[in-house]
């Protein structure tokens, strides 16, 4: 599965159909700097929440400290959002499609645990929007509503990365692209 507009960049996995193919896709944005750390070393939950994210320690959506998880979502376009939209303003080029002085969006492309999938009970994973600007009700990408759109996931066991999303895209696609507008 590559998402639309994205090249893939795929990591080694041993024996990933086996263990992993009958997990659920999902997408996490990041920053380039990011990444091989998260593919040689999987997610750092004891990682800082960015400036703008909700912090450790927050009570939110009856979950204490919230923002000690993974977040990924089913959706590309979603996770695109928080794919380190940084302006390209030298020429860093894969397979000659990223271009200079547009944003570049990074995604890791992961595989969750349906087991750790659930939207009701204390265990609950799956979660509405956090990301403001978009409203209730929304549909993030065709099949992906509001409020099915983060999944939260505490265990680490429970996500692998296995793929690098990368793309550029003018500053105009971004913004009409962008499901808070």
């Amino acid at each position: 599965y590559v998402a639309v507009g994205y090249q893939k960049l795929a990591a080694r996995v041993d024996r990933f159909q086996e263990k992993y193919g009958q997990w659920c896709v999902g997408f996490h944005g990041t920053s380039p700097d990011n990444v091989f750390s998260i593919l040689q070393n999987g997610f750092d939950l004891n990682r800082t929440p960015l400036s703008g994210h909700i912090q450790r320690g927050k009570t939110v959506f009856g979950v204490p400290d919230y923002a000690h998880a993974v977040f990924v979502s089913p959706s590309y376009i979603y996770s695109g959002l928080y794919g380190h939209q940084t302006w390209v303003d030298t020429p860093w080029v894969i397979s000659n499609n990223i271009r200079k002085n547009e944003i570049l969006q990074v995604l890791i492309q992961v595989r969750v645990n349906p087991e750790s999938l659930t939207s009701e009970g204390p265990n609950k994973s799956i979660f509405p929007s956090t990301t403001t600007g978009i409203n209730r009700g929304s549909q993030i990408q065709n099949h992906i509503s509001f409020d099915e759109v983060e999944w939260r996931i505490p265990d680490v066991a429970n996500v692998k990365p296995y793929a690098v999303l990368v793309r550029s895209v003018s500053q105009a696609q971004f913004k009409e692209e962008d499901p808070r507008r």
